[in-house]
């Protein structure tokens, strides 16, 4: 076992507070979109800089930091994201965005100070780490991008044996922590769907085929499907987003386009959902002499905790003072963390930051979204945690 006792960890988590809290609120009033981040990739690279943490940048701006430890053993990964939403922020605070029309309203401005506050009680210890620390600063994942270049990077570089990771959540009040075994967010698909009828004058529409109606049919549908052409008993969504057709009110037009996602948690599931938009798409068009065309996009994967990742986790955040575990629905909104999941055994864990009486409860994507910072320091402390026990 490590000879960093508990109260060393805590104390160097009460030390880091202020730092952590500092550097979320630079990043708060800073903020920059997917595949944007350059001030805030030049801001994490400076940090390390600073810690003596060397690092390597990848791609669009994606920073890894290696922490080698003083005995050589496993590799240890931990992901934070760091891009922003293209939101106006409406919140009156001193750290309140200075960036027309971008804002942190995800929390990814928590992750990326966490992950530095965790780096700089690291470098503490780093003696009596027994393995090597790698700190992934991960852009656009907003977009789904970004851990494609960190899976080429880990595959450059031999691997790690494990990844943890930490997501901010309105929903759950500070002081908590959710980590759970199986699907803990949603895999998603875009596609999109396109009915090709016959144009005309809209005097004769029995001339015509018109593609409005049968596509309008086909979008009653297709949200129904979880519910009554999967399995009512599993989480799934089918939603759509936008719809266009026609360019002039008397003109019946000879397409209609559609475009829309799925999010689902089983493999099953998804094979199943998008089937079922296939047939009911091509029958329903072909029932009004139309025909319709559905394509799907690659998408991401659905989160999946690793059992034994999340005993572990589960320990190390029983022994961190402040913080209790409560359990915690399935998360429908996707990340693609999942995707690095699916290659490497890890975890996600659901740190809440919401606090009613301060006013905070303005939800993920909001204008308003705040965090209550206090719970920044508890999840340096429970990753610290983790570190020293997934190495011992």
């Amino acid at each position: 076992m490590s000879n960093v006792s508990g109260a060393k960890i805590n104390k160097l988590a009460s030390e880091s507070e202020s730092y952590v809290i500092k550097m979320r609120r630079e990043f708060h009033m800073y903020p920059e979109p997917s595949l944007k981040e350059e001030r805030t990739s030049l801001r994490i690279q400076e940090e390390l800089g600073k810690f003596g943490i060397p690092f390597e940048v990848l791609g669009d701006r994606t920073v890894i930091g290696t922490i080698e430890g003083g005995k050589k053993g496993k590799t240890l990964a931990i992901r934070a994201d760091i891009d922003a939403l293209s939101i106006q922020e409406d919140n009156d605070v001193p750290y309140k965005s200075r960036t027309e029309g971008a804002m942190h309203a995800c929390g990814h401005d928590a992750h990326a100070a966490m992950l530095l506050g965790t780096a700089k009680m690291l470098m503490e210890i780093k003696e009596e780490l027994k393995g090597t620390v790698k700190l992934v600063f991960q852009v656009a994942e907003e977009i789904g991008l970004g851990h494609q270049e960190i899976l080429d990077y880990f595959e450059r570089t031999g691997g790690v044996d494990g990844i943890i990771a930490t997501h901010v959540w309105a929903a759950l009040e500070a002081g908590v922590i959710s980590i759970e075994t199986g699907p803990r967010m949603a895999g998603a698909a875009p596609f999109s769907l396109e009915v090709t009828g016959r144009g005309g004058h809209g005097s004769r529409p029995d001339l015509s085929v018109s593609p409005i109606l049968p596509m309008c049919d086909i979008l009653m549908k297709l949200p129904y499907i979880p519910q009554y052409f999967y399995n009512a008993l599993e989480t799934a969504v089918v939603s759509i987003g936008v719809v266009t057709a026609g360019t002039m009110r008397n003109t019946i037009p000879d397409r209609a386009l559609a475009e829309g996602g799925i999010r689902y948690f089983t493999p099953e599931a998804e094979k199943s959902i998008k089937n079922n938009i296939v047939n009911i798409a091509e029958n329903v068009a072909k029932a009004y002499g139309a025909e319709a065309k559905v394509t799907f996009g690659g998408g991401i994967v659905p989160v999946v905790n690793d059992g034994p990742t999340v005993e572990l986790a589960r320990e190390a955040a029983q022994e961190t003072d402040g913080l209790r575990l409560v359990p915690f629905e399935l998360i429908c909104a996707s990340d693609c963390y999942g995707m690095i999941l699916q290659k490497y055994p890890g975890c996600y864990c659901f740190l809440g930051v919401g606090n009613k009486e301060k006013g905070i409860v303005h939800q993920q994507h909001s204008v308003n979204y705040d965090i209550d910072e206090s719970a920044m320091k508890l999840n340096c402390e429970f990753i610290c945690r983790y570190v020293l026990k997934y190495f011992s």
